[in-house]
């Protein structure tokens, strides 16, 4: 759980971190970071088309920060049928992020989601998995 509020606070905190862009395809820009009160370097993709869509390599978040906040998920994996809905947990509700645990998810070339904001309104993702796995590997 610790660590799950640790990443989730890395991710809000890094789109303003300064940071190294080591590694960029047509979907992901990949950064490397280094903490300044532990030197700990910290590695992630971050989507080219959407910035608020970050994947490290056991986690996937998706924020919904300004833009309605996060409500319900349902996920597909490429194309099989679409997965159980389910709420978000008082930390992703907390921070309008969804947390999404990479060891079913990136297995899969594409995780398509629908999210139901706290507003009502439904928005979509599509997630390119196969290029993120190919930006990840820049981070072993």
């Amino acid at each position: 759980m610790f660590k799950t509020v640790i990443a989730a606070a890395l991710f809000a905190a890094s789109l303003s971190a300064s940071a190294d862009v080591v590694f960029s395809n047509n979907d992901w820009t990949v950064i490397k970071k280094v903490d300044p009160m532990t030197d700990k370097v910290s590695c992630f993709a971050k989507s080219v088309k959407n910035p608020s869509i970050e994947g490290y390599n056991d986690k996937l978040y998706i924020s919904y920060r300004g833009k309605g906040g996060v409500g319900m998920l349902t996920t597909r994996l490429d194309d099989q049928p679409k997965g159980d809905s389910r709420l978000p947990t008082s930390i992703e509700k907390a921070v309008s992020v969804w947390i999404i645990d990479a060891s079913d998810v990136y297995k899969a070339d594409r995780l398509r989601t629908e999210t139901l904001t706290v507003l009502s309104t439904i928005a979509y993702e599509d997630i390119n998995i196969k290029t993120l796995r190919e930006a990840l590997d820049v981070c072993k």
